[in-house]
């Protein structure tokens, strides 16, 4: 005779299904205070001399996300993103060299900055100044290029920088030809 004490293979499937069920519940309820935003970046033709850069950034998750930094850094195609901001730095100001896209992703600027040779850094104030915390929504806006300060012609890319409180940045890319 067997074991009345004994566990059966039913009993012991079913404690494996549950044991991962509770594992999978928790992980998911992780997921909605751990998930962050998702970004978008289109550009499109705004007339003869200006490019459209439309930038959204949605929230999926139920807690509300606070966007400390936002930008567009534009420069040569083949070029890093690091050169192009370090290049770009002689009209910066005083800002000093970088290392990493998350240096770069951390500086802010009040006004758009071109070098006049085919780079730029557009801030997007939109989404830290006016827009505390995004809920479960989709803000978006459209920030212009001034393609006049792109004189040469190739392929530039645009990236787009946004960076979260207590996250590591975020960033998509697009490109344009002149």
């Amino acid at each position: 005779m067997s074991d009345p004490s004994a566990m059966s293979t039913i009993d012991i499937i079913q404690s494996v299904g549950v044991f991962f069920g509770v594992v999978a519940f928790l992980w998911k309820v992780a997921d909605v205070f751990r998930s962050y935003i998702h970004i978008g970046l289109i550009l499109e033709n705004g007339g003869a001399s200006k490019l459209l850069a439309k930038v959204t950034v949605e929230n999926k998750g139920v807690t509300s996300k606070k966007i400390e930094n936002a930008l567009l850094l534009i420069g040569p195609n083949a070029e890093s993103p690091i050169t192009t901001f370090n290049t770009t730095r002689s009209v910066l100001g005083p800002y000093s060299a970088v290392n990493s896209t998350n240096e770069i992703s951390v500086q802010k600027f009040s006004a758009d900055i071109y070098d006049g040779n085919g780079r730029a850094v557009i801030p997007l104030p939109f989404f830290y100044s006016e827009n505390i915390g995004i809920a479960d929504e989709n803000p978006a806006c459209t920030a212009p290029i001034d393609l006049s300060y792109f004189p040469k012609p190739g392929v530039y890319a645009v990236r787009l920088f946004v960076t979260g409180e207590g996250r590591l940045h975020r960033t998509t890319h697009d490109a344009f030809v002149r």
